[in-house]
């Protein structure tokens, strides 16, 4: 299970960048951890008696065991070139609406690192997932701020401001991403180093996010109008 679990959390819903990371940190530590049996003196024992003996299970086992030390091999790189996002994305689990588009050029220029050096992570699919666990990450910065019992009970003007805070950092964070693919294009003669990712892929939930605050607001102006004629 472990060999087959190859990117099961990163396909996962809502979860944001450091699950991806804790994943392969995980992953890493696992196959370290099946290697090491597999070298252990009684285990090589066995496998030369399944020598000897031409059994039938000693090539599923020795592709088993090849499974586990490129799988291995896979998961300490991913790692090591996920480990420079960590800061950066402790920063923005942790981060006010406000603060988060001064995190994102940064967090953007480590990922383009891993992209332009990792030997396995830098894969449409794999930085396509990466960039939405981020935009799941804002959402949910943003969603923490938002209150709409407060909404709902009438105190309206204080409850837009997490919302227009959630638009503009929906926003922000589009415009900061097209950015730097439009940096990439300039700076990167190789067609095949640029982003050329699946935007609604990373953004649809960020835009239906923010199309929600929008909604909202929409609710809290309502409210606001209603309220006037009411005190008339």
């Amino acid at each position: 299970q472990v060999v087959n679990n190859h990117d099961n959390l990163s396909n996962a819903e809502n979860t944001g960048p450091l699950e991806e990371i804790n994943f392969w940190r995980s992953r890493t530590v696992d196959l370290s951890g099946i290697s090491a049996q597999l070298e252990r003196e009684d285990v090589q024992k066995v496998v030369m008696v399944l020598e000897i003996a031409n059994s039938s299970y000693l090539l599923p086992f020795e592709t088993l065991s090849q499974r586990v030390i490129e799988g291995g091999v896979e998961a300490e790189d991913n790692l090591k070139y996920l480990e420079s996002i960590t800061a950066p994305c402790t920063n923005l689990s942790k981060a006010a609406p406000s603060e988060i588009p001064n995190i994102l050029p940064q967090l953007l220029n480590y990922i383009r690192m891993i992209w332009h050096h990792s030997r396995f992570y830098n894969t449409e699919e794999r930085l396509t997932s990466l960039l939405r666990k981020i935009s799941n990450e804002i959402i949910s910065r943003c969603r923490s701020n938002i209150r709409l019992d407060e909404i709902f009970d009438g105190n309206v003007e204080e409850s837009m401001v997490p919302l227009e805070e959630g638009i503009a950092c929906g926003v922000m964070w589009k415009q900061i991403f097209r950015r730097t693919v439009r940096a990439i294009e300039i700076n990167v003669q190789d067609k095949g180093q640029h982003w050329d990712f699946d935007e609604a892929s990373i953004f649809a939930q960020v835009e239906a996010f923010v199309q929600r605050c929008r909604e909202l607001i929409e609710v809290c102006a309502g409210q606001m109008q209603f309220a006037r004629k009411s005190a008339k």
